[in-house]
């Protein structure tokens, strides 16, 4: 606040409460009328998805005299459900997504041929910022 050019005709002689008496000089008497209203159909934002370490990954390879091509990765999922679990299979060429589960701590490897190995690993994925976290440890299946 104050003059463009400062003369001796024209210059201040009042401190920082100048702009304050202005400032409220034209506020309204109800100051809520200020302040922020949220728009019609808009919602608050989700509270954000934190990714933890898996470090429990294991293997149920029990045999199961009805269904015995199948096998059951499990680990500690995390308690916001929002995260989902991609699950891969590691081979000594590749690393392939071979399915994911949304808060569960469970997959199930079905169909699988007779004397079937392999090594499998979990990574949580945070679907709001599209991103994997760190890679669990690995587990053979023989």
């Amino acid at each position: 606040m104050g003059y463009d050019k400062t003369t001796t005709e024209t210059y201040i002689n009042e401190g920082s409460q100048a702009a304050t008496k202005l400032f409220t000089s034209v506020l309204p008497e109800d100051h809520e009328a200020l302040a922020f209203q949220k728009p019609a159909g808009v919602s608050d934002m989700e509270e954000p998805v934190h990714l933890a370490d898996i470090n429990d990954l294991s293997v149920d390879d029990t045999f199961h005299l009805f269904d015995w091509n199948r096998m059951e990765l499990s680990w500690t999922p995390q308690e916001d459900e929002r995260v989902i679990y991609r699950v891969y299979q590691k081979t000594a060429d590749e690393h392939r997504m071979i399915g994911e589960v949304t808060g569960k701590g469970s997959y199930t490897l079905s169909h699988l041929p007779a004397f079937f190995s392999g090594s499998f690993y979990v990574v949580p994925y945070n679907p709001q910022t599209k991103l994997e976290g760190k890679q669990s440890n690995v587990v053979e299946v023989s």
